[in-house]
């Protein structure tokens, strides 16, 4: 039998930083204090993206390093979006 997800939560597969994911599991830690019970990463996720998405979208695009900066990302590989659209890494360098 296959596990069902609540209809309002969605799964991820993603890539984060080391040091975002220590500090997740940190807030993760504080949660399980505050609310006695064992918290999965997504809730501490969940308190984060809440507090920085309540942040105008020019100053939250503002926080984005230049590529030169962060690297990183292009080495992940192919952006797939909904529709089918691949965008490569290449493409998101321009």
């Amino acid at each position: 039998m296959r596990y069902q997800l609540p209809d309002n939560l969605v799964r991820f597969n993603m890539h984060l930083l080391r040091d975002h994911v220590a500090r997740l599991v940190q807030i993760a830690d504080q949660l399980a204090r505050v609310k006695r019970r064992d918290v999965r990463l997504g809730e501490a996720l969940e308190i984060a993206l809440t507090a920085g998405l309540s942040w105008d979208d020019r100053d939250l695009l503002g926080l984005a390093k230049p590529d030169y900066a962060s690297d990183h990302w292009l080495k992940v590989g192919p952006v797939n979006r909904r529709g089918g659209e691949v965008l490569l890494p290449s493409a998101l360098a321009r």
